[in-house]
């Protein structure tokens, strides 16, 4: 029987081990003679997941570092002894870093090759850079730890996985890999090999295929979306996944990679009857728009309870009157809310609290009559548009939004997508309320990191949710008088606060967002997207990416001469035709000699 050492190295000691990391060490307990867990910080913090680990590996212990790859190694000389080491057929070293195994059955592959000292997963990129990525699986023969070349690698080379194995291949150890390359253009094992390998059994990848900057797979033409469908088929519970991605990168990083956005058919749907029970919240302040809303609610499918809330006593009596015991929905209650001060927020959470701590509730529903009448028409009716189109384009459309929440159980919350025609949202929709956020970020209990420029937001305030998705927004206990009366009612104050705060509450609690739109809206919102970006990119070099990094003074060319001479080129050309082309020649020109000068 070949006995086998599995080491698993958890690089990340200040944060509890998530349960993707439990089935990673309960999957080495079952493929390992020896299993022992190193992690690096120090003390380690009580958690019942550090419990459960103790309970599951022969040994857990502690470092104060894990500085590289080696660390490992170093541990293992020093807690068991180099004889010991040897006494083993193989020893497996790997970390946290890596997600897997993936199939429900799945074993932790062995060294690939009897001439072999070793294997990896996969062979070493053919280059480094921000492309490069690796997956930290080494796998020993004990014959290697009584080799005084192997030791003097540990103790001198520092650094990534990468580095180490580079360091052994050219100590003159032979390492082969589990999963080959099989073409010349496989470079790069997320560019270009990950969904080959993957249906060929890979059990392991890296955290990396889905917290990556989108701006590089945008920049090669990479989906993770095809990767998280790939595992989700193989058996791998995407709970784990969320658990962990939900904590660990912005939403908008796991929205654009995983590919979270819905454009959803009108005219057909499926016929499954549906069993959830919803409450539409509407916020009525003008009147005159009561019609339209209760159209957009009737479409819901399933039990519908109407809660319709008027800004005062006379709106309260009229609205009333208008609905009365509308047959479209279960039941119906008109309501005057306390202080028109919050407007549709505080109808929503302070008005309606019963509604949102009603356990016969599955799904809320939250709408209002927003007219924006501080913007154009234009503005405002596009805006308008876009939201109840988004959420409510046909009766067929919404069953469609239903079919979604009934086959996706972690799926807390559906909102339009970010508007971007006549409202300055991209890029720059945090506007004042960035600090203000932060501030009210640990009475809500947010543990999901905050986007940069963007949030992942229901801008508008208009959504469909999960009711207990939406519980610590209660548990916050907001009053009326913390929200501003109608002069102050602006960004910075707490109603457009909570706006941009509305998913990342439905975040914390471990559900995640997707936008639905329609293809109507698709088709006029995608176009003008593309328009701008083709406008701004003009100025710029060719890819996202590189954009990103010049505007950034990350790039190679200085930002600002960078414009300068892409604004020359384009009014050149478009003056003299032939004049850009000339101009650029120039320019390499000038850098050529300038390189000549400088070697």
């Amino acid at each position: 029987m070949t006995r086998r050492l599995i080491a698993v190295a958890l690089r990340e000691p200040d944060k509890r081990p998530s349960e993707a990391t439990l089935r990673l060490v309960r999957a080495a307990r079952d493929s390992a003679e020896q299993l022992v867990v190193v992690y690096g910080g120090g003390k380690r913090p009580p958690a019942p997941q550090w419990q459960a680990i103790g309970e599951i590996a022969d040994s857990v212990w502690p470092v104060g570092r894990i500085d590289s790859f080696g660390t490992t190694y170093q541990v293992l000389r020093q807690r068991l002894g180099k004889a010991a080491l040897q006494e083993f057929d193989e020893v497996l070293v790997l970390d946290d870093t890596l997600l897997g195994p993936i199939g429900a059955d799945a074993t932790f592959p062995r060294i690939r090759g009897d001439d072999q000292d070793g294997s990896t997963l996969v062979e070493p990129e053919r280059g480094d850079g921000l492309e490069a990525t690796d997956l930290p699986y080494l796998a020993l023969r004990g014959s290697v730890f009584g080799d005084g070349r192997f030791w003097a690698a540990v103790d001198e080379i520092g650094g990534d996985f990468a580095r180490f194995t580079a360091g052994l291949r050219e100590a003159g150890f032979e390492l082969s890999a589990i999963h080959p390359r099989v073409a010349e253009n496989e470079h790069y094992f997320l560019r270009d090999s990950i969904i080959r390998l993957l249906g060929e059994g890979l059990e392991f990848i890296p955290w990396r295929t889905f917290t990556i900057d989108p701006m590089l797979n945008d920049r090669w033409g990479i989906v993770p979306r095809e990767s998280y469908d790939l595992i989700a088929e193989r058996g791998y519970p995407t709970e784990l996944l969320w658990a962990k991605l939900l904590t660990a990168v912005p939403p908008r990083t796991w929205y654009t990679n995983l590919a979270m956005a819905e454009v959803l058919p009108t005219n057909v749907a499926p016929e499954t009857p549906v069993s959830l029970t919803t409450a539409v919240i509407a916020h009525i302040y003008y009147v005159d728009m009561a019609e339209e809303l209760l159209e957009l609610a009737a479409r819901i499918p399933g039990r519908v309870r109407l809660i319709a809330t008027a800004a005062d006593e006379p709106r309260r009596a009229e609205l009333e009157a208008q609905i009365g015991d509308d047959p479209r929905f279960e039941s119906v209650e008109v309501r005057a809310v306390t202080s028109n001060l919050g407007r549709d927020i505080t109808a929503f959470l302070v008005d309606c609290e019963d509604v949102l701590r009603d356990p016969e509730i599955d799904l809320v529903v939250k709408l209002h009559s927003k007219r924006s009448v501080q913007d154009p028409p234009s503005v405002s009716g596009w805006f308008r548009r876009h939201l109840f189109e988004s959420l409510f384009a046909s009766e067929q459309y919404v069953r469609n939004v239903y079919e979604l929440f009934a086959k996706e159980p972690q799926l807390g919350m559906v909102f339009a997508p970010t508007i971007h025609m006549g409202l300055p949202t991209l890029g720059h929709a945090w506007s004042l309320n960035r600090g203000p956020a932060e501030a009210l970020a640990p009475r809500l209990g947010l543990t999901t990191p905050f986007d940069a420029n963007t949030p992942l937001s229901p801008y508008g305030s208009m959504f469909i949710a999960r009711r207990d998705a939406l519980e610590p927004l209660l548990e916050a206990n907001f009053s009326i008088n913390e929200f501003p009366d109608a002069h102050e009612y602006r960004d910075g104050s707490l109603a457009h606060v909570l706006e941009r705060l509305l998913s990342y509450v439905v975040f914390s609690k471990g559900y995640y967002a997707k936008t639905v739109t329609s293809p109507r809206i698709a088709s006029v919102s995608e176009p003008q997207l593309e328009y701008k970006l083709a406008s701004l990119s003009e100025y710029l070099p060719a890819y996202g990416f590189e954009q990103v990094q010049t505007l950034r003074g990350r790039g190679q060319t200085w930002p600002i001469l960078y414009m300068i001479r892409r604004v020359l080129w384009v009014r050149a050309e478009t003056k003299l035709p032939g004049a850009g082309r000339f101009m650029s020649r120039v320019f390499g020109g000038l850098r050529s000699l300038r390189s000549k000068l400088r070697r």
